[in-house]
């Protein structure tokens, strides 16, 4: 280990932190991870090439074989599985959970991937969720895998004002509710009151 001046700073593997330079409050745990990290502050590294090419980047967690493995720059990132955010060199604020989720993120930012391959359709884009799908490479926008079978009597889902999923209601208790509103309403206007 070339370290100077980081402290608090755990590295156990093969080369595990070895040119940390000033980087402090890093742990690395596995063969080559957080192998070049020379500044990155707050870093937790797990498993072998996990956050190797890191430099300066900050607050990443990659558990997992060859999780952020290219990120040179990008922080505050958390990688679980293996090969997750596998192309990420400087994007930051993604969550990527299960096997590649987030693979071919480059640069985008605030994006997460959940599943096998979840989010690997995200190249720059930022702001997209991604559970159970590859998605696309689509800044604000929301994939969810399986979400258009179609089921006899089923509920259309839609999305409110404030971004919320949902679905309307329409049992007989609320269009009986209705019903009695809108009775009065309709006799008060025939009756000229």
């Amino acid at each position: 280990m070339l370290n100077t001046s980081g402290t608090q700073n755990t590295a156990v593997g093969t080369d595990a932190l070895v040119f940390n330079d000033s980087g402090g409050f890093n742990s690395a745990l596995g063969a080559f991870a957080l192998f070049n990290n020379t500044e990155g502050n707050g870093n937790t590294a797990v498993g072998s090439s996990a956050l190797t090419a890191n430099t300066t980047g900050n607050s990443n967690t990659a558990v997992g074989t060859s999780t952020l493995p290219v990120n040179t720059s990008g922080f505050e990132n958390a990688a679980v599985g293996g090969a997750e955010l596998f192309s990420n060199t400087d994007g930051h604020d993604n969550v990527a959970v299960g096997q590649a989720a987030l693979s071919n993120n480059t640069s985008g930012n605030n994006n997460i991937g959940i599943g096998f391959f979840g989010g690997s359709f995200v190249l720059t884009a930022s702001d997209v969720i991604c559970i159970g799908t590859q998605g696309q490479d689509l800044s604000n926008s929301c994939f969810i895998g399986q979400i258009f079978a179609t089921v006899p009597g089923a509920s259309n889902v839609v999305i409110d004002a404030n971004n919320r999923l949902g679905t309307l209601t329409s049992s007989k208790r609320s269009r009986s509710t209705l019903n009695r509103w809108i009775k009065p309403v309709s006799s008060s206007m025939h009756s000229g009151r």
